[in-house]
């Protein structure tokens, strides 16, 4: 799996981001070391100086707690995919899908929750109000109109990265009030094959981000031709969600309408141990709710569920090539009927 290295030493996969690897300290780090357009402004200015600009307007404006820090956070994927200028972005449909998802995960992750329509729309009229005083000003000569009406004055003058980074940290933490990671939960099913399984996930509100991979197995390492030989691990997808979107129990109904729950070690053509059904945790405060949803299906049936319930154990993530693989694959063999697989689509 590909990576960058942050400057705390994290390994961060840009591409499926795991957002227990955010960290306030490497994007305000690397946005104060960044600079807007290109290089090309009259002197250093970065992206980290023209965020904080933006959240304090927003400030200025009454606005929200969410679109202050949505202001804030709005370049935060920059700190790890770096940035592509306007116009050849628009010729770029993988990397803005990238960017897209990232930047996704790193507003819930930070903020809470996801960010509405609306609040996403006030987060982006504000970067373009501030974007157009930074090229009026700042371009070699002028760009455009003059700049659309700022509530407050706006500092475009040459500041030193440390001093941003300063900036940048302090304003996070007056807005955060310790809210981020409150809502965010992370739960592994195992549910037969789990190409389809991670697609049916994806398709969810509230859903930022999965991983397919091996777990509950004997150890921390192994790999698709050890599970395929019984290494005793399942196939799981990782799904980190918000709780304040969508319920581990709603997860869980969809998650039995993509299993034969009675059935033994075998989930549509797939026949092995790999291929059993489990939920599995590491989040003890979502054990009520998930035996809540467990005993209701339970009641469905004369005989006892064949799928697991347990602990997580030994969770690996399994290879690239698996990651997305009806994405990447669309023709690909899966188990969970098409229609599932377009039940619920996410706003674009």
């Amino acid at each position: 799996m590909s990576y960058i290295t942050t400057v705390s030493g994290k390994h961060f996969d840009p591409i499926e981001p795991d957002p227990r690897l955010f960290d306030i300290e490497d994007i305000a780090h690397a946005l104060s070391l960044i600079c807007r357009a290109n290089g090309h402004f009259k002197h250093f200015y970065s992206v980290a100086q023209h965020s904080v600009a933006c959240a304090l307007e927003a400030e200025a404006r009454g606005l929200s707690r969410e679109i202050i820090l949505g202001c804030l956070l709005h370049d935060a994927s920059e700190a790890y995919l770096s940035d592509v200028t306007r116009p050849v972005k628009a010729l770029l449909p993988y990397y803005l899908e990238a960017e897209e998802r990232l930047q996704k995960a790193l507003w819930e992750h930070f903020i809470g929750r996801a960010l509405t329509e609306d609040e996403k729309k006030a987060v982006f009229e504000t970067d373009d109000r501030m974007l157009s005083a930074e090229f009026y000003r700042l371009m070699p000569e002028p760009c455009g109109d003059e700049w659309k009406e700022l509530v407050r004055p706006v500092d475009l003058s040459r500041r030193e990265p440390e001093e941003t980074r300063r900036a940048f940290i302090e304003l996070y933490e007056k807005y955060n009030d310790g809210k981020d990671k409150d809502t965010m939960k992370t739960i592994y099913l195992a549910g037969g094959c789990f190409w389809g399984a991670q697609r049916f996930f994806d398709q969810f509100e509230g859903v930022s981000e999965t991983e397919v991979g091996y777990a509950n197995g004997p150890s921390d390492q192994t790999d698709y031709k050890a599970v395929c030989a019984s290494s005793g691990h399942a196939e799981t997808v990782r799904v980190r969600f918000d709780e304040s979107v969508i319920s581990v129990g709603k997860l869980l109904e969809y998650y039995f309408m993509i299993i034969d729950p009675l059935s033994v070690n075998k989930q549509g053509e797939d026949e092995g141990v790999q291929y059993r059904t489990g939920i599995y945790y590491d989040d003890e405060s979502l054990l009520p709710a998930i035996r809540e949803a467990y005993e209701k299906e339970q009641e469905k049936y004369d005989r006892p569920m064949a799928v697991e319930l347990l602990p997580l154990e030994n969770f690996c993530g399994a290879e690239e090539y698996h990651q997305k693989y009806l994405v990447k694959n669309p023709t690909g063999y899966c188990h969970v009927p098409f229609w599932l697989l377009n039940l619920n689509k996410k706003e674009s």
